[in-house]
């Protein structure tokens, strides 16, 4: 459908569908070249791609989910969009394309900061001490 959609409007040699991507490292390769990252969606668990895309450099054009406004500095890091809005959409992914490299690399510091392995498993191990400390727990 979304091919169809794509030749019906004459942008379907500028788009590619990829489709499944199982591999790390191919996966990892496509969020560097990409240069802007777009996810409008309406509903995300996690913030799991969007992550990957900002570690590897990606300007992100987001939708204001929760998961993301958490993780989003608009103007800094990457660009909030409203959900249902194509022509803002296309906006601010031309907008992030031409500021790609100022909000990739603040993408990129965003993560780590406060997302790397290093940074989580710090905080885990905090909150596993402190749970640990607890007056009648078990330790």
């Amino acid at each position: 459908m979304l091919k169809a959609l794509a030749e019906r409007h004459g942008c379907s040699e500028r788009v590619a569908f990829h489709g499944w991507v199982s591999s790390r490292e191919e996966l990892r390769s496509r969020y560097q070249r990409c240069g802007v990252f777009a996810l409008p969606s309406r509903w995300e668990a996690v913030t799991l791609a969007l992550l990957e895309a900002m570690a590897c450099g990606a300007a992100p054009v987001v939708t204001p989910l929760r998961p993301f406004v958490d993780v989003m500095r608009p103007g800094e890091n990457g660009i909030l969009v409203p959900f249902g809005s194509p022509a803002i959409l296309a906006k601010m992914i031309l907008r992030a394309y031409e500021e790609r490299d100022q909000l990739g690399m603040e993408a990129r510091r965003t993560v780590e900061a406060g997302f790397s392995s290093r940074t989580t498993m710090a905080i885990l191990a905090r909150v596993l001490h402190s749970a640990a400390a607890c007056d009648g727990g078990p330790r």
